[in-house]
């Protein structure tokens, strides 16, 4: 007769120490777990204590595994692999969905569509996705993939570019009709008696551009004088703009289905290119299974990055 209870020790402390042992750092471990630092500290000294041995040589912030650390941690991580797919198995489960985040312009105009076509792949993962406006929110160790707004790659993610970002004014073909008839195309000055605003969303971070960020950038000091609806995001503004209810500042990347099918065209020839670019990102401990290298492949199929 095995009694566990006696001959293991607290199976929470070899999840504490997984983490520790996977990413070095007490701290990071602890935002992993949604826990204290000391408490992924103690868990640990009380694994060391049961063992009879050193796991971490601590070096100021630094930590290295010791030889028991480096063998344990590698058994350890099998055993919970194999326990996590035998208890997947007996709930009839055979794979995780993969969570994907990105702020809300991403998810409407890109993720959304490519996942329902990966839906229809001969043989898709699950998938969840999070959507969130706050950039912070993207960086949650909880994510499995999230897309990223930057201008650079981040140390410690692997990120794959997606596209650049060039934004320029977009409208309904019927609004794009009535300023062509005006010959009007310059945003200097409001275009009298047209009625038009322009569609306009609050900037959540500080690097994000709006219809004032984009007159400032380009020189074009007469883009205070127009006429502001102020949506509640930049995707609102969108849908306003495909009604035809004003001019919409349009991303290039996330607006690539509309303007190909003439739902939406370019308003004049002003365009500018931000510096920032978007990349599916993942950070670089992540362990990738075959799910996440396969929605890797798909989400960049269309970009010349790919994940092999």
């Amino acid at each position: 007769m095995k009694l566990y209870r006696q001959s293991l020790p607290p199976l929470e402390a070899l999840l504490f120490f997984e983490s520790a042992a996977r990413y070095r750092n007490f701290t990071r471990a602890a935002s992993e777990l949604y826990v204290s630092q000391a408490a992924v500290s103690k868990r640990i000294k009380q694994l060391e204590d049961w063992l009879g041995v050193t796991l971490f040589e601590r070096y100021g912030r630094m930590l290295e595994l010791t030889e028991s650390g480096i063998q344990l941690s590698e058994k350890v991580a099998m055993g919970l692999d194999y326990l996590e797919s035998s208890l997947l198995s007996t709930r009839g489960l055979s794979r995780t969905s993969i969570r994907i985040a990105a702020n809300s312009a991403v998810s409407t105009c890109w993720l959304s569509p490519r996942i329902k076509a990966f839906g229809l792949h001969q043989s898709p993962c699950a998938v969840d996705l999070f959507t969130s406006d706050r950039t912070g929110d993207l960086f949650s160790p909880e994510h499995d993939l999230a897309v990223l707004y930057m201008k650079k790659p981040l140390p410690g993610w692997e990120m794959h570019m997606i596209g650049a970002e060039e934004l320029f004014p977009v409208a309904a073909p019927s609004v794009a009709a009535q300023l062509t008839e005006a010959g009007e195309a310059s945003f200097q000055e409001p275009w009298p008696d047209s009625g038009l605003s322009l569609l306009d969303y609050e900037r959540n971070a500080p690097d994000w551009v709006n219809w004032e960020r984009w007159g400032e950038r380009l020189g074009i000091l007469g883009i205070s004088r127009w006429p502001r609806l102020v949506c509640d995001s930049w995707s609102l503004s969108i849908g306003k703009a495909l009604r035809g209810e004003g001019v919409a500042l349009g991303s290039m990347l996330l607006l690539e289905e509309e303007l190909r099918h003439g739902k939406l065209v370019q308003i004049g020839t002003k365009s500018l290119k931000t510096g920032y670019a978007y990349y599916l990102s993942y950070r670089t401990e992540k362990k990738i299974n075959s799910d996440m290298r396969t929605i890797i492949s798909f989400l960049l199929r269309d970009t010349r990055e790919h994940v092999g």
